[in-house]
Parts: structure tokens; sequence; C-alpha cells
């Protein structure tokens, strides 16, 4: 009973590490980082009204529209860190239970096996010598 959950904790410990591999390369959604336009730099310049009036507000919603772009950039960058070390952190739990099934299972059966290795006989005390025998 007990070497079938050992294994059994085994073979769920390399789904684990499976699972971080999965969840590092992206194959559960995530998607590798584009070029970003970081860093953010734009001024729209000095405001004066008048006839300029369009040409300002369209270059500050360019500017604004800049400004979001890099922010969602920035938060790619960020999710991409988290999605990497999350899946490094799932490989190293899914290693460190490999390895702890593993021993437990190695120690089971080196304890199985000495309780089912045969005792050794007594050992036979040998006859005292003639000399040694008491007087009657």
């Amino acid at each position: 009973m007990k070497k079938t959950f050992f294994i059994m904790g085994m073979a769920v410990s390399l789904v684990i590490v499976l699972l971080g591999l999965l969840v590092v390369t992206g194959a559960f959604g995530g998607s590798p980082s584009s070029a970003s336009s970081a860093p953010y730099s734009y001024s729209s310049g000095y405001a004066s009204f008048g006839g300029d009036a369009y040409t300002y507000m369209s270059n500050n919603a360019q500017e604004a529209a800049s400004a979001a772009r890099t922010v969602a950039n920035n938060q790619r960058y960020i999710f991409d860190i988290i999605q990497t070390a999350s899946g490094i952190l799932l490989m190293a739990l899914g290693l460190l239970g490999f390895c702890h099934f593993g021993a437990m299972k190695a120690s089971a059966e080196a304890a199985l096996a000495t309780a089912a290795a045969p005792a050794a006989p007594a050992p036979v005390a040998e006859a005292p010598a003639p000399e040694e025998l008491p007087d009657i």
C-alpha cells in the first residue's frame, strides 16, 4: 500500500513539473513580450489657442494614447515576470516532491528488505574441554 502511495506521489510530482514547464513556456495563454514604445516621452509643445487649438488637442490625445500604450507594455512585462516565476516555482516544487516520494519509497523498500532477511542463527556454545569440567 505504501509503495503505491509513493509511486502515485512521484507521478503527481512529475505532472506538477510538466505544468510548471507549460506555464513558463506560455502554453496557458501567455504570450511572449513584444517590442515596446517605452520609454514614453512626448511633448505637445506650448499651448497657444487660436487656429492651433485643434492641433494642440490632437497632439495631447496622441500623447495620452502613447502613455496608455507604455503602461500596457509595462504591465505585460510584469505579467511575464510573474508567469515565469510561478512556472519555475511549480517546477521546483514538483522536483522537490518527486525527490521526497522517491526517498520515502527507497527507505520503505530498504526497511522491507531488512525485515524479510532471514535471521542469523544463534551461535552454538561449544562443549567445554575436559580439563574445564568440575570435579564431582
